[in-house]
């Protein structure tokens, strides 16, 4: 599927508990795109990256977009509840989380509050977050 990396450093490494949670979220949103996309459509990944001075961080800011399916207003009525939806780390234990409660449980454990928002135009919906990210010692200059 079409992926797009802006910003800039295009060919930032990440390491650390960062990964997980780039790869955790991703895999979420993804797997939704797929799973509740009109078929035969493409899945689209856009990830803007922007070092922050002084420090070994990037903020990203990714964003999955996908074409709607036909009756899509059971889908959208469904992510805008999950964004809305209160939750507390104890259900994430009780429970699990999965789809987009989890990437905003832990958007809001890494950033402090969730960063997950949704935007949808005509059959096009794009769901994204942001988080910061450490980057592997040999991407970082020292000024």
């Amino acid at each position: 599927f079409p992926t797009e990396v802006s910003g800039e450093v295009e060919g930032a490494k990440y390491y650390g508990l960062s990964v997980h949670r780039l790869y955790d979220c991703l895999a979420v949103l993804l797997g939704n795109a797929f799973k509740h996309g009109r078929d035969g459509t493409d899945v689209q990944v856009r990830v803007d990256t922007v070092p922050i001075a002084g420090t070994n961080l990037h903020n990203l800011d990714i964003a999955v977009q996908s074409v709607l399916p036909e009756k899509n207003r059971d889908c959208v009525a469904r992510v805008k509840a999950a964004l809305t939806s209160v939750e507390t780390g104890r259900d994430m234990v009780t429970e699990g989380y999965s789809g987009i409660k989890k990437v905003k449980f832990i958007t809001r454990l890494n950033e402090g509050e969730s960063t997950v928002s949704c935007n949808v135009a005509d059959d096009v919906i794009e769901i994204r977050f942001k988080l910061k990210a450490e980057v592997a010692d040999s991407e970082v200059e020292v000024s």
